[in-house]
Parts: C-alpha cells; sequence; structure tokens
C-alpha cells in the first residue's frame, strides 16, 4: 500500500521505544532487523519522494533510523540516512517552512513539526544540518499562533476555541496546539520565556 514505508518506520519506533533493535537480545530482534532493512531500501526508492505524501514517509523513516543508530552505535547506514535529511532540508520553502509538496510555497504547521523532529533527531547523529533548517520555521509557528490565547493553527489561524467560533476546514485543534508548542522547543526557543508557549502548555492541560 502506498502508505507502508511510512507505517512501517512508526512500527519499527514502537520497536526501539521498547528497546528492541536490530543487536539486541530478545524476541523482536530478526523483526527490527528486517523492517530497518525495508526503511533503507525505500530512502532509494524514488517513487517514494513522488508519491503523495512522500516527504512524510521520509521523515518517518529517518526518525526511525536515526533512532537505531543512537540507541546501537551501527552507522552502517549513514549515508542514505545522510541522504534523506539533505532532502528534507532541501524541500524546505525559502525563508520559511514546509508542506507536502517541496518548495510549494505553501507551508502548514504538522508537515514542518514533524520536519523539524526528523531534523534534530539527524544532528543528534553528528549530521551537519544548517541553522537555518532549524530556526526560521519558528517564524511560522509564530504566523499560525493567535497569540491572545496561544493556540495554533494547521495553515492558517481562522478560529478561536475560547471565542466560540464555528471551526472551518483549517481550524485551530488542540492536537495542532500541542505540535506547535513542541515545533517552538525544536526551533530553540525558550518556552519557560515564551507567553506564548506557555499559554499553549496551559491551553493543553487546561
Amino acid at each position: 500500500a502506498e502508505f507502508d514505508p511510512g507505517v512501517s518506520a512508526i512500527a519499527t519506533l514502537a520497536f526501539l521505544n521498547a528497546g528492541h533493535t536490530h543487536m539486541s537480545d530478545g524476541p523482536f530482534r530478526e523483526n527490527v532487523r528486517a523492517a530497518r532493512s525495508y526503511l533503507v531500501a525505500m530512502l532509494s526508492d524514488r517513487r517514494l519522494r513522488a508519491s503523495e505524501r512522500g516527504i512524510v514517509q521520509v521523515a518517518w523513516i529517518a526518525q526511525a533510523l536515526c533512532e537505531a543508530m543512537l540507541m546501537t552505535g551501527d552507522r552502517s547506514d549513514r549515508e542514505a540516512i545522510g541522504e534523506a535529511l539533505r532532502y528534507i532540508e532541501e524541500a524546505r520553502n525559502p525563508f520559511m517552512a514546509w508542506r507536502y509538496v517541496p518548495r510549494s510555497g505553501r507551508n502548514d504547521t504538522h508537515c514542518t513539526v514533524r520536519m523539524l523532529m526528523t531534523l534534530r533527531t539527524g544532528m543528534m547523529c553528528g549530521y551537519p544540518i544548517a541553522d537555518d533548517a532549524v530556526r526560521v520555521p519558528l517564524e511560522w509557528i509564530d504566523r499560525m499562533t493567535l497569540q491572545e490565547w496561544g493556540e495554533i493553527g494547521y495553515d492558517a489561524t481562522t478560529t478561536c476555541f475560547r471565542s466560540g467560533v464555528q471551526a472551518d476546514k483549517f481550524a485551530l485543534t488542540f492536537a495542532m496546539t500541542a505540535a506547535g508548542t513542541y515545533g517552538r522547543f525544536l526551533c530553540g526557543e525558550d518556552l519557560a520565556s515564551s507567553k506564548p508557549a506557555q499559554r499553549g502548555i496551559e491551553l493543553c492541560l487546561d
């Protein structure tokens, strides 16, 4: 199916976060080994990048492989991961953020935070990620934030929960507020001193 690579990456992350790797003893070692091999192969398949939401699938795959590298120290897939991270960097809209179609001129909060998570994990693995790639997207998150209340929109600040305005197709959601607030952290913002971040956290905990 079209989204198998991305779903497989997410499943692999579940194994990894439970402590199972392709090098650890345990009942799922071969499962993770096979998944890892499949994910690396998918990164070299150009059809994946051309598919719907292909960039998000690439990001999930790179995330899983980076986390496996951090857990095991196995850097045998370093080149494939590095290429994926470069693709993500190059897909960002100039001076802004990301959407599903690379450099389309359009941005959205979900896709942007997904890319930021993967790039930050890549940095933890030692990959040279441009500072702009993990700093400039904060401008997008600021644009999507209703400063008074802290809600964060998907690709437009069109609705405020606390004002009771009816939600529309691209309304603000609690999930997007949580994602965008995490995005602030990934962009290097000090959440303790950021009023929009504090409002977003309070909203999510309310």
